[in-house]
């Protein structure tokens, strides 16, 4: 996983870590892997989210939370301690995330960002190349990625904090 290989400092026990895995799809997939990998609490965004696999994930559904929602809308859940971005072909612009991440936080609050994980496909490849100035802090191609759109990018979060409104 590139947030275990790239994102120094992030446990996969530590309970205090909250996953945020925009543009899920359906299944929640990357919910459902980080929650099974991790320790970390996992919330996927999706407008096209389908919550009724909750009750299949038996030990896991308390922590994976479905949020059916563009991201604008989706600064409804609760985010514990720090937050890893999980964008796997998903299309939406990293600084909305961290916008709907600050809404989240709640007014006054603050949240660390531990990490960006993007995945890009389509005009998202060349769209994408700087989170607030700055570009990723590794970049490669997975080849175990079974498509052209392979690309992975890290940003690591120093310089991410966001402020809750």
């Amino acid at each position: 996983m590139a947030a275990r290989e790239h994102l120094p400092g992030l446990e996969r026990g530590d309970r205090q870590v909250t996953a945020l895995c925009v543009g899920d799809g359906h299944w929640a997939r990357m919910g459902v892997f980080v929650a099974c990998a991790t320790a970390w609490r996992a919330v996927s965004v999706d407008p096209v989210c389908k919550a009724s696999v909750t009750p299949r994930l038996g030990d896991l559904a308390g922590r994976v939370t479905f949020v059916r929602a563009g991201v604008p809308d989706a600064g409804r859940f609760p985010v514990t301690g720090r937050a890893v971005l999980f964008l796997l072909h998903a299309h939406v612009e990293i600084e909305w995330c961290l916008d709907a991440l600050a809404a989240a936080c709640g007014a006054g609050g603050e949240c660390e960002v531990a990490g960006v994980v993007q995945v890009p496909c389509c005009q998202w490849v060349r769209r994408e190349r700087a989170v607030r100035g700055r570009g990723p802090d590794a970049e490669y191609v997975d080849a175990a990625i079974d498509t052209n759109a392979n690309i992975v990018r890290v940003w690591q979060g120093r310089g991410l904090r966001v402020r809750g409104r």
